[in-house]
């Protein structure tokens, strides 16, 4: 079962349009473990527990322009669906996720931070709510990758964080623009 949501479709409507670019054509995604965990950490647990899912697709099939998304986005829903979900899936190889996802270094590869469901702009920790957030660590381990909040201008919207090279911004602007024009 496809799991859809504006994680699912956001996701996948980037990974597309940077494969149209020529930009990464895999896309890993860190999970929030925290209540997958058996017993499942305290609600006022501050700091990481994230799991790891990895969706690969090829190059060619990313791009295409009619199915690419739609490709994209049944991967995605589907980990989503059958492993995301499910937490005895997600956990299953957690001593094993640095030998199994290692080998992806060096390839394209997109990584996601952040979820919808993340309310940064709700945050105060005594200096006042943010004005603006940016993920700025992000990058480190994969050639791109996007981060993900709700918007800050009204509910249920989606604030999308994404640095590239202005040639290759240039590049995704144009599809990504195109895309939304149907």
């Amino acid at each position: 079962m496809v799991h859809l949501s504006s994680f699912t479709v956001t996701t996948a409507y980037v990974w597309s349009c940077l494969a149209r670019s020529a930009a990464p054509a895999g896309e890993s995604v860190a999970v929030d473990a925290r209540h997958r965990l058996d017993p499942p950490a305290p609600a006022g647990y501050f700091g990481n527990c994230v799991a790891f899912v990895v969706a690969e697709l090829t190059h060619g099939r990313l791009r295409d322009e009619e199915e690419g998304f739609v490709a994209a986005a049944e991967l995605v829903g589907g980990l989503i669906g059958k492993k995301v979900n499910r937490k005895e899936e997600l956990m299953r190889d957690a001593d094993d996720w640095l030998v199994k996802y290692g080998p992806l270094m060096g390839k394209r590869v997109m990584g996601v931070a952040g979820s919808p469901k993340f309310d940064l702009y709700g945050t105060e920790f005594g200096w006042g709510k943010p004005v603006k957030y940016e993920c700025v660590s992000i990058d480190a381990e994969v050639n791109e990758s996007i981060s993900l909040c709700k918007s800050r201008e009204f509910d249920g919207g989606l604030e999308i964080g994404l640095c590239l090279p202005k040639k290759k911004i240039e590049a995704f602007e144009t599809f990504f623009y195109h895309g939304l024009k149907y």
